[in-house]
């Protein structure tokens, strides 16, 4: 056993968080951007691209989930001090994701006559065509968004997640830049934000993939090219039951975002910001999310439970810190930025008052509800979380939006406050799970 490969420092871990955080800031930042953007066209083309975003989001989201499934198995072999199934899993991971964005983006083009026409019900002419340009454009980026997320796992899994981060500093510098000089420049509409989006995932995914192959080779670490199967069910062990809760998850996130569209244009657009925006309030807690099962992973991979208990006490405890942070710097900073949409009073008013609510609920819920079940998954707990979090999505976040928004008559705000309940049940729930402790039942690697 490696033990050294088990020990982190708090200094350590904060170097592993901190780019993952400061890629997803770029990430949020570049849609800031876009949006900002293309809000010059009019409330229907942000409107249209935020439906859109949603949905290859969502896509995007399965793939993630599997690349969960290949950090946690790598980062457990590394734990076990097992060099030669480390690399196995690594090339799993790259393969699988690969042929599954290859996949989804079939799928994609597909289902577009109904993702773009019927999906979010009768949208209005001009939001409906700018949701279709602009989905039939990223639905192409899908198998290279499969290969990023599969070489930023590897990467993430040995502690290397500065990588990543410097190849998405890159990618949205030429993003944002290019997104300006064909809007402003050449005039074009939603095309101006699509193509540019389309081709930086293309160089991201090649980038970091020449990279991977670099790595290898210099630490002469022997792999081949094929499926290796079981470890490829070790990988669908843990992914496939996320796949199945992200996919719930954004069916959830469509069944609220029909009733949002219900309540007219004004409040599209306020929902869309409102998600531009709080995703910086959580932004820290989502960076620690996805850094957890590298550190988790490799515990449990070495037997040593009490030492994964140890790090999820530090980092959970660093969440609620850093998002006491980031929720008032966000509200200190909120007047200017909902000033760059340019949206009506309306549209601003709604937006204002989610995001602000939002915080509340940031600040005392959320880490309950995502940190811990990050945890499970790292050891390998996946069907709990995943059972969890499908049912209170069902029950709790589509069931009360519905209450507060359409019965109640608090429209979009109503749709929120579905998700807070959902957040305060679900993060209960895990809290009894953590403390009981049959989550440390579970190992994936002999």
């Amino acid at each position: 056993m490696n033990t050294a490969s088990i020990h982190f420092t708090n200094r350590e871990i904060l170097l592993l968080f901190l780019p993952i955080a400061g890629e997803l800031l770029l990430h949020y930042t570049v849609g800031i951007a876009d949006s900002i953007m293309i809000a010059s066209v009019g409330e229907a083309a942000v409107s249209g691209v935020s439906l859109m975003d949603f949905t290859v989001s969502f896509f995007n989201s399965l793939l993630t989930a599997l690349a969960v499934g290949g950090t946690v198995v790598i980062g457990q072999h590394i734990g076990n001090a097992d060099r030669r199934k480390t690399a196995e899993a690594a090339v799993q991971t790259v393969l699988l994701l690969a042929a599954a964005g290859t996949l989804l983006a079939v799928a994609a083009y597909v289902l577009r006559p109904f993702i773009t026409g019927r999906l979010f019900g009768e949208l209005a002419a001009d939001v409906h065509y700018h949701a279709d340009v602009y989905f039939g454009i990223l639905a192409a980026s899908l198998p290279f968004m499969g290969v990023y997320s599969a070489g930023a796992a590897v990467f993430r899994s040995m502690g290397n997640s500065v990588l990543p981060l410097r190849i998405m500093i890159i990618a949205n510098i030429l993003n944002v830049a290019a997104n300006a000089v064909l809007i402003y420049g050449f005039g074009m509409q939603t095309e101006g934000i699509a193509y540019p989006t389309l081709a930086v995932r293309i160089l991201s995914a090649a980038a970091i993939m020449v990279l991977l192959v670099f790595h290898a080779r210099r630490r002469r670490m022997t792999f081949r090219m094929r499926i290796v199967p079981s470890v490829a069910r070790s990988i669908f062990a843990v992914g496939l039951p996320c796949c199945f809760e992200n996919g719930m998850f954004y069916l959830g996130r469509v069944l609220v975002l029909i009733m949002v569209a219900s309540f007219g244009t004004a409040a599209i657009a306020a929902n869309a910001v409102a998600q531009a925006v709080t995703l910086f309030q959580v932004l820290p807690g989502m960076a620690a999310a996805a850094g957890i099962p590298v550190v988790i992973s490799r515990c449990v991979g070495a037997g040593r439970y009490d030492m994964a208990r140890l790090y999820n006490r530090r980092i959970i405890k660093g969440i609620y810190a850093v998002h006491l942070l980031s929720c008032a710097l966000v509200a200190a900073l909120l007047p200017a930025v909902l000033a760059l949409y340019g949206l009506s009073d309306e549209a601003t008013s709604m937006a204002r008052q989610i995001v602000l609510v939002h915080a509340l609920f940031v600040v005392v819920v959320w880490p309950a509800s995502y940190a811990l079940p990050a945890t499970f998954r790292a050891a390998g707990d996946t069907r709990f979380p995943m059972v969890v979090s499908v049912a209170c999505m069902l029950l709790c976040r589509v069931v009360f939006s519905y209450v507060f928004g359409v019965i109640f008559g608090l429209g979009v705000l109503g749709v929120w406050l579905g998700l807070f309940v959902d957040w305060i049940v679900k993060g209960l729930i895990f809290v009894f799970r953590y403390a009981g402790g049959k989550w440390q039942e579970f190992r994936l690697v002999d």
